[in-house]
């Protein structure tokens, strides 16, 4: 409510809105429903909306592999509904796998039988879409007209696109770009490496193209941009304060950055326009909500134990590993404990939201020391100690995720693939099996029983399987209680 009303205020005097080429593309990666909506919403707002000259390239170049890839993912339907039934039967196989490695009595015939059921429904879903060919006719109905290419050329008969620069001004932009992206000052520096030519210009020329016409028009700005790079806003939420400062120097007006979210939704309450459930959906499910909703489904959990569950030491700094000669290493099949330190949106491009996450992990490690061979065998022989290693570490993420915005609910039908992992983990402590209690077998024993065993001190603590006499510390079994506070030894050594 308070953008809404700082933008309300900001629309009574005189302004103009520019949205970047971003903001158009992305128009295409939605439904038509939903798309119908944005464009309905700039066709009010059009004699407002100016279109810089290097957005109208940049749209040209790329409208049509976007509207493609949006009909290419309708009439790939059939094709994702199978990779679904794929991906849960690999999934399941992992489990079986699992099984398997404990010995569980009949699983090849339960294999045998789950692989016979997902067959049966790749079979019924190949024989619907054999009976009913419609995907591709309803396709090319859908995408018949292409409402965000009409949407510019309507606006070019208003002749609300502003001037191409000339050559001189380009040849400017770019040599200041080069001094600009050295000292890394925004908007554009993030591009200059992934991007070639004068195209690793283009958001500064947009930017300059902004400035000239503000500046000669004395109109105030709001901005529009899905890129959310550094050079364009600070923590990801806050458009960059240089760019603010520079416009207002440059211009004596006033400037508001905005993502197209705030925009459509911040614009439709000041219009009175009713937003679509598909529409608010999408509102409302956030980058907070989509984080915590990945971490409660336990996806994230999965996938980092799957990486890790055959990996050996391939993750571990093994230098940090006390006693370990390389002969025997075991990571545990489960984590200790997972945290969330931070996450990030890197952006929304060709119909994938891109993000980063980072988490801490502990989990336990066992290696067993090379003791020599079997003189007779030549069998190699371990130490009989096990040694757990404490490990900690960090596991860096990036995830796409694509949205299946057709659907009637977002928060349930998304898919994430897994770009990139880094994980790296070092041993905290160690524990030998020799110093573990013997009672419950997980905790490092610091005290002992009478037969010198060792015993934590949890176990200590729990009188269910003794006591402990306070003259000699010992824990001893209930046969060795002289009934007086004291184990028989010491009441008899001390005469109670």
């Amino acid at each position: 409510m308070k953008l809404e009303n700082e933008i309300n205020k900001f629309m009574e005097e005189d302004y103009i809105i520019i949205l970047d080429s971003s903001v158009y593309l992305n128009i295409y990666e939605y439904s038509p429903e939903i798309g119908d909506f944005f464009i309905n919403l700039l066709e009010k707002l059009k004699d407002k909306i100016m279109i810089p000259a290097t957005v109208k390239r940049e749209f040209s170049r790329n409208n049509q592999s976007a509207l493609g890839r949006q009909k290419k993912k309708y009439k790939n339907i059939p094709k994702e509904f199978e990779n679904k039934i794929k991906s849960s039967k690999e999934g399941i196989n992992k489990q079986l796998l699992i099984l398997e490695r404990f010995k569980f009595p009949n699983i090849n015939e339960l294999k045998e039988n789950i692989e016979s059921k997902f067959n049966e429904i790749i079979f019924t879903l190949d024989e619907y879409v054999e009976n009913h060919d419609i995907f591709q006719n309803i396709s090319d109905d859908i995408f018949s007209e292409d409402k965000v290419k009409k949407f510019f050329v309507n606006m070019e008969d208003l002749n609300r696109y502003f001037p191409e620069l000339s050559i001189n001004e380009l040849y400017k932009i770019c040599e200041e770009g080069k001094t600009r992206y050295k000292k890394q000052v925004p908007p554009g520096f993030k591009d200059e490496k992934s991007k070639d030519g004068i195209d690793k210009y283009n958001d500064l020329i947009i930017w300059k193209e902004c400035l000239k016409y503000a500046e000669k028009n004395n109109k105030n700005l709001i901005f529009v941009t899905d890129d959310v790079k550094e050079d364009w806003w600070e923590n990801g939420k806050t458009f960059h304060k240089q760019l603010t400062k520079e416009f207002e120097d440059y211009t004596k007006r006033k400037i508001i950055g905005l993502n197209s979210e705030e925009f459509y939704i911040n614009m439709s309450r000041i219009l009175n326009l009713s937003i679509p459930d598909k529409v608010d959906v999408i509102f409302k499910f956030n980058l907070d909500d989509y984080i915590n909703s990945l971490i409660e489904s336990g996806d994230i959990q999965n996938i980092i134990n799957e990486k890790l569950i055959y990996s050996g030491e391939s993750y571990v700094n093994t230098s940090s590993l006390s006693n370990y000669d390389g002969s025997e290493f075991e990571l545990s099949e489960e984590i200790d404990e997972i945290n969330l330190l931070e996450y990030s949106f890197e952006g929304y491009e060709f119909g994938e939201a891109n993000y980063k996450l980072k988490f801490q992990i502990k989990l336990d490690a066992f290696s067993r020391i090379y003791w020599g061979r079997d003189s007779d065998t030549k069998e190699v022989i371990l130490s009989d100690n096990t040694i757990t290693h404490h490990l900690k570490g960090y596991v860096d993420i990036e995830i796409s995720r694509e949205i299946e915005l057709f659907s009637d609910d977002i928060n349930e039908n998304y898919e994430i693939r897994i770009d990139d992992i880094y994980i790296e983990m070092e041993e905290e402590s160690f524990t030998d099996s020799a110093d573990l209690c013997v009672e419950c077998g997980k905790n490092e024993g610091i005290f002992f029983n009478s037969r010198g065993e060792p015993i934590c001190n949890s176990c200590m603590n729990d009188d269910s399987n003794g006591f402990v006499c306070p003259a000699c510390g010992l824990k001893k079994s209930r046969e060795f209680d002289a009934l007086n506070g004291f184990c028989t030894s010491c009441s008899e050594e001390l005469d109670f």
